[in-house]
């Protein structure tokens, strides 16, 4: 698989950047992998780029959209406030709220 020889070459972010660009290409043909390239950008590091694709995931009403609270699990996704706008926007209350709260 590419995602395993691009790991075994290169490392870690390396892999999800690839799996990231994989996504993007598929996505400009069925559009249905939006929130796949965010969770890629998000596993690499890159959380800017990962909210701009879970955004675009939201507009297109993605089936895994209602997933978006629980399934991010990155500290610095979770608290950025484009994110916590994204998941009201989304009537993801619960999850905002959550995630608009200091860690303890």
């Amino acid at each position: 698989m590419a995602l395993e020889s691009t790991y075994a070459e290169s490392g870690y972010v390396a892999a999800w950047l690839s799996n990231a660009q994989a996504f993007e290409e598929a996505y400009r043909t069925d559009g249905l992998l939006a929130l796949g390239v965010g969770n890629s950008y998000e596993f690499a590091g890159e959380a800017e780029k990962a909210i701009d694709w879970f955004e675009l995931g939201y507009q297109i009403a993605g089936p895994n959209v209602p997933y978006l609270g629980a399934s991010v699990k990155t500290p610095a996704i979770q608290s950025n406030p484009r994110f916590i706008k994204l998941l009201r926007d989304m009537k993801l209350d619960y999850w905002a709220g959550k995630y608009s709260q200091p860690s303890e």
